[in-house]
């Protein structure tokens, strides 16, 4: 019940999780685990930016503690190797299936925020790609919208949020163009079908089934709007 009001307010659930599990520990005895588990909960303290990938190893922990606390192997013993051998092929058939796009009642709504946050990873990828081939490469490209801090941004809304940040981005153009210095008007990217792109002159584009379609633009001059590019690409993307 806890667990469903925090949901409703829009606030995180997982360290109630995790606290559960501290627990279970103290309750058992089990301190070497109750300090594996404080110390993975400690990680993303060391590097805000990155609190969804480092919560993982906490996760893991904890889902190893909730099995103990539940004595889950004696109890699900009863099921047999063949029950457990078609629950995985099941799980496998349904990660296959989510990657695939096919539609799966649950699951597919359940997924849909990382396959999406991959698209647009594959996206920036082949919009660069794409770019560095074009008469454009030697413009400066950069975010139409910084990726900004994750814990100051609505975790719930990343339709416009970039994969990476300004600076990275940088660095791989850089690497990718050598000793070619940039030059003429900045050019951006935007995501998500970004309202921060409208009335740009729309150079490259990569439609995204999840995620939106991603674009390489031109902001057009101010009391101006720019009529698409007749040298516009567009792509269907992954």
């Amino acid at each position: 019940m806890l667990g469903g009001a925090l949901l409703v307010l829009g606030w995180p659930v997982l360290p109630l999780w995790l606290a559960a599990a501290a627990l279970a520990c103290a309750r058992q005895g089990r301190w070497m685990l109750l300090a594996l588990l404080g110390s993975c909960a400690l990680l993303p303290c060391v590097n805000p930016t990155g609190s969804p990938t480092y919560a993982v190893f906490a996760m893991f922990v904890a889902a190893a503690i909730t099995a103990f606390d539940l004595d889950l192997e004696s109890r699900l013993a009863w099921l047999g190797e063949p029950v457990a051998a078609v629950v995985l092929a099941g799980a496998l058939a349904l990660a296959i299936a989510l990657r695939a796009g096919v539609a799966v009642p649950v699951a597919s709504a359940a997924a849909r925020p990382l396959l999406a946050e991959r698209e647009r990873t594959v996206q920036l990828t082949t919009l660069v790609e794409r770019f560095l081939r074009s008469g454009e490469r030697t413009h400066p490209l950069v975010f139409a919208r910084g990726s900004g801090n994750p814990i100051d941004l609505d975790a719930t809304d990343r339709r416009f949020r970039p994969p990476t940040e300004n600076r990275h981005l940088g660095t791989w153009l850089g690497h990718r163009r050598g000793a070619e210095p940039p030059e003429g008007d900045t050019l951006y990217v935007a995501f998500g079908g970004d309202p921060l792109a409208a009335g740009g002159q729309v150079l490259l584009a990569v439609h995204g089934r999840l995620a939106g379609d991603a674009i390489v633009f031109r902001r057009a001059a101010a009391g101006t709007a720019a009529a698409p590019s007749s040298d516009t690409h567009a792509d269907h993307g992954p």
